[in-house]
């Protein structure tokens, strides 16, 4: 067992998957890599680029790790990443790992020839009831093709969330899908479908890895990027609302309450989203037998790592508790001197 926090997280086996990020951990100093400690001791490890491949938790536990390539434009793009949770299990992101494809025959209607991108967009916003800065968003001019006869094909990309069943890519089984995020330029929160198919605590994870990049990217700016919550269609839901504003703090432009406006599913993304001063933080036991999660402080979750169903053990307090719900109580002894007994 490695006793510094920076060999545990880069050399024990199973931490790093991903054959470029063992590879910079062979050479890492020598290669321009770095690590920051945040003020809570937990480790983040960038490539030279400054994109970081790899966050634990302070003893080098993995939280997630992130792999990068160069694209066709000259940029870097992330390709996969894999995100840890409470238990243990790991979760598998692939950046556009799902593509739909629409048909619509155009030849039926006047001067079809003339068609653009544009004009499908504004179809598809009239089609869903949604404003087209909406649709704009996700439908780039690449996702649109118009065959001689007049066939357009329509493709909507979504990030495709995988259960890891070792915990590489190696025997991943789909799970479910999310609008496909700009993983160089974080700017939005996403609507997760089939969210009652994700394992448990999947939400958390994901939205941890999204700030931690968001936070990145955000190093040298005067004023954070506000974010707004899209999808085609938006999905709000109270829990949704509760899991983003763990990490980043709603702000409204309606109403005095962001969450009623954020429940109204037209004006969701109206919503504004500022990172919070202090989002949650998880720590996993010396032997990964148990994983905490701490927010300014306070004790919010623990579970057991052999715990297979995922389910956590919870803070009861600000929220309500029902019977059977698993909750924790933090209990400080204090142990007084006494005479040894015969």
């Amino acid at each position: 067992m490695f006793s510094d926090p920076i060999a545990c997280a880069l050399f024990i086996p199973g931490h790093l998957r991903f054959q470029s990020t063992r590879t910079l951990a062979e050479s890492f100093h020598k290669a321009g890599g770095y690590v920051e400690t945040l003020p809570t001791g937990h480790l983040v490890f960038y490539r030279p680029d400054g994109r970081r491949f790899l966050a634990t938790d302070p003893t080098g536990h993995p939280l997630h790790e992130c792999e990068w390539e160069s694209n066709a434009s000259g940029g870097v793009s992330l390709t996969r990443a894999r995100v840890q949770l409470d238990w243990g299990c790991w979760v598998g992101i692939t950046p556009a790992g799902l593509v739909n494809e629409t048909k619509v025959n155009l030849a039926t209607k006047p001067n079809w020839q003339r068609t653009t991108p544009e004009d499908l967009r504004g179809m598809a916003a009239r089609a869903l009831r949604m404003p087209l800065e909406e649709v704009r968003w996700f439908y780039r001019d690449e996702d649109f093709a118009i065959d001689p006869t007049g066939l357009a094909t329509i493709r909507q990309r979504k990030d495709a969330l995988y259960v890891l069943d070792d915990g590489g890519f190696e025997t991943a089984r789909f799970m479910s899908c999310m609008g496909a995020m700009h993983w160089d330029e974080i700017d939005f929160l996403p609507v997760v479908e089939l969210f009652k198919s994700l394992l448990p605590g999947t939400g958390s994870a994901v939205l941890e890895l999204i700030r931690g990049l968001y936070d990145d990217q955000q190093r040298g700016c005067s004023a954070p990027r506000p974010l707004r919550y899209r999808g085609i269609p938006p999905y709000p839901s109270e829990a949704a609302f509760r899991l983003f504003s763990v990490f980043f703090t709603p702000h409204s432009v309606g109403t005095t309450d962001p969450f009623v406006d954020f429940m109204n599913p037209s004006k969701s993304h109206l919503v504004t989203w500022l990172p919070a001063d202090h989002p949650p933080v998880r720590y996993f036991g010396e032997r990964q037998e148990v994983c905490i999660t701490v927010k300014e402080g306070v004790v919010q979750k623990a579970i057991c790592t052999t715990d297979t169903g995922g389910l956590a053990y919870v803070n009861p307090a600000g929220r309500r508790v029902v019977p059977l719900d698993r909750s924790l109580r933090i209990a400080l002894y204090v142990l007084h001197g006494c005479d040894a007994l015969g």
